[in-house]
């Protein structure tokens, strides 16, 4: 759970990017 949490800003700008791809 740490390393996700560790990942976490890295996830929500992954998660974000798809978005703005799917949007698009």
């Amino acid at each position: 759970m740490s390393q996700i949490m560790y990942n976490y800003p890295a996830m929500l700008a992954h998660a974000a990017e798809m978005n703005t791809y799917s949007g698009a």
